[in-house]
């Protein structure tokens, strides 16, 4: 998947914590004095050949047991990361309940424009078009965009039906609106303008079927399925994210971490993060070593174990350069603690927004050592081997 927020790898860097048969996704946290993981981010217009090959997914590969509490289950991260095969999978009693578990992310390709308030302005930019041309305006929609800010949205797509639509042209200013189906922006006045060809095209109506782009809807056209990466309509520079390349619109998107043409789990879609061993995990603990004594492995069970919030020894590890070693910290993040009835508290906990009621956010701050369970197990796992799995 190319676009300007995700990669042609989609590098979701998925990540979840599974507490019993539960499971919660969030983005991996490190901390400020670590450097971050050497796989292709999400930030940037990164191109064919910005990073080396990814390694071989099965080194990454590791297990985790979760068997606090009455439903245990055996937890691995890549495609289904809960299967009958690796036992325990959802067991309650003397039976399993959960024979396969994925996980499955779905994006929205745009926004509808009748998500924003929009008013009639062609009497103040294209007054000798009024009548054969109407132009929209809004300044709510512009906040939510924040053009050369943020900028959450790329471009308007207009004649919305399923995952198809039409770019508009992009005008540098409401002056020079000419036709219909053409949008830009002014930072002056801080708002998005649209053009129409009547007052049935509203933008305030989902009718209008025209809608604000985000960043991963807008890519290049595929062009082919090859072996180890999918080719995009570059254009006839041949380079990624320039003028002349094809730009389509893509529509939703959605992700499933286990889709395959193949049996087995060998070509599931998703595979454990690129240097997971070393980001999330490390490989000198062994299941056995651990969870040897319990029935649902041995002590000669060498696999690599995710890391368990209960076992320290599990952990990644980071150099200190302060004490000469290397030490082991939590890969994920840790409960929140409420504070919305201790208001005395706030100011020390940076709290700014609270309403004093449990469903406010701001109410609650992470904790910097609570677990969220009795035993969290954290995983990432992504998709840039999914062109083999399908």
């Amino acid at each position: 998947m190319n676009s300007k927020t995700m990669t042609n790898l989609y590098n979701y860097r998925a990540s979840l914590i599974l507490v019993l048969a539960l499971c919660f996704a969030a983005n991996p946290k490190y901390n400020n004095d670590e450097s971050l993981p050497e796989y292709p981010t999400a930030n940037g217009l990164n191109k064919i050949g910005d990073h080396g090959y990814p390694s071989n997914p099965m080194n990454d590969r590791a297990k985790g047991y979760l068997l606090k509490g009455k439903v245990k289950n055996g937890i691995g991260n890549y495609g289904n990361y809960i299967d009958w095969d690796f036992h325990p999978a959802g067991l309650w009693g003397e039976y399993t309940y959960l024979p396969t578990v994925g996980f499955m992310a779905g994006v929205p390709g745009h926004a509808y424009t009748s998500d924003f308030s929009w008013s009639d302005c062609s009497d103040i930019y294209i007054p000798a078009l009024q009548g054969s041309i109407y132009l929209w305006c809004s300044s709510d929609a512009y906040s939510e965009w924040q053009p050369g800010v943020k900028d959450n949205f790329v471009d308007v797509v207009f004649d919305v039906e399923g995952d198809n639509g039409t770019f508009g042209t992009q005008k540098l200013t409401g002056d020079n609106i000419d036709a219909v189906n053409q949008w830009g922006y002014d930072n002056n006045e801080s708002i998005i303008f649209v053009s129409t060809s009547s007052t049935y095209d509203d933008p305030n109506s989902s009718a209008a079927m025209m809608g604000l782009v985000y960043p991963w809807a807008k890519r290049p056209a595929l062009s082919e399925r090859l072996e180890e990466f999918d080719l995009y309509d570059y254009g006839d520079d041949q380079e990624e994210w320039t003028e002349d390349d094809n730009y389509v619109y893509y529509g939703a998107n959605l992700a499933e971490s286990y889709f395959s043409n193949y049996g087995g789990s060998y070509a599931s879609d998703w595979q454990a993060t690129t240097k997971a061993r070393e980001n999330t995990h490390n490989t000198d603990v062994t299941a056995g070593d651990i969870f040897g004594q319990t029935e649902f492995t041995d002590e000669g069970d060498t696999s690599p174990l995710l890391a368990h919030s209960n076992y320290v020894d599990t952990w990644p590890t980071q150099y200190n350069v302060e004490t000469g070693s290397y030490d082991s910290y939590w890969p994920g993040w840790f409960a929140k603690d409420y504070y919305g009835d201790d208001p005395t508290s706030w100011p020390a906990q940076g709290i700014e927004d609270c309403n004093g009621t449990r469903k406010d956010k701001d109410c609650w701050v992470e904790s910097s050592d609570r677990h969220i369970s009795d035993s969290d197990v954290y995983i990432e796992f992504d998709d840039r081997w999914a062109h083999r799995g399908n």
